[in-house]
């Protein structure tokens, strides 16, 4: 049995911020599987969501109330974008993690928007990449001093500047972003160096938080630490943080 919050079967996530977003793919493309999932014997409960784990009556309970027993269980619920903090509810704005997004936001690049991506990391630079393939005007905006740094270090991060000013990015590093301006639609976004990107479409990539919601038994635990810590005196498994 397979419970996911999305209404679609397995597919794989790297093309959803370059061929798909391109429009150079269909989302069929993207399947994980080719193969009929029917060889699987998986029972689906796709658009469905876990609340409660219950690890003494070995069950695990639905959004909808159904009630799911388990003889074995796998929690792969991943992880969710990271939002901008304060910003309010405009249009034109995303994070990108499933198709449903990637599909939005390359409904709004018909339209050759000006984006604003926030966060230089491998999401935010590879939608930047794409959106200049388009031909599109796009501003990249870091708050680290260069892109990558933490991934792959100063060296590697300074040639990947290079790289998206070579293509005509609009590379803003060492820049946070103090908020979002537009009625009702963003229209611009306000930087902590006091200056303002006009803006049609603006993607957040900052990172991911853990998902730890499943269940009423699943906790955050010590910071800096991950995965699901056995809790003997409770029965139940706690999520350890970050």
């Amino acid at each position: 049995m397979l419970v996911g919050d999305e209404p679609h079967l397995p597919y794989d996530r790297p093309p959803l911020s370059k061929e798909l977003l391109a429009g150079e793919w269909e989302p069929d493309r993207a399947a994980l599987r080719r193969a009929p999932y029917e060889d699987l014997d998986l029972d689906w409960r796709l658009e469905r969501r876990a609340v409660r784990l219950d690890l003494g009556r070995r069950a695990v309970e639905l959004h909808d109330g159904e009630r799911l027993d388990f003889d074995g269980l796998v929690v792969a619920t991943g992880a969710a974008p990271r939002t901008l903090r304060g910003a309010p509810p405009l249009a034109g704005v995303f994070t990108l993690r499933t198709l449903d997004d990637c599909l939005a936001i390359r409904e709004v690049l018909a339209s050759k928007p000006r984006v604003v991506v926030v966060g230089a990391g491998f999401i935010g630079s590879e939608v930047a990449a794409t959106c200049r393939r388009l031909d599109l005007d796009v501003t990249v905006v870091e708050a680290l001093p260069v892109p990558l740094v933490h991934a792959l270090g100063p060296v590697m991060g300074e040639a990947c500047a290079r790289l998206h000013l070579d293509h005509g990015v609009d590379l803003r590093c060492g820049v946070t972003v103090e908020g979002l301006e537009g009625d009702g639609r963003v229209e611009r976004v306000r930087l902590g160096d006091g200056t303002a990107v006009d803006a049609d479409l603006v993607v957040v990539g900052i990172g991911v938080a853990p998902r730890h919601g499943v269940a009423g038994g699943v906790r955050p635990g010590p910071r800096r630490r991950r995965g699901l810590r056995r809790d003997p005196a409770r029965g139940s498994r706690r999520r350890r943080g970050r």
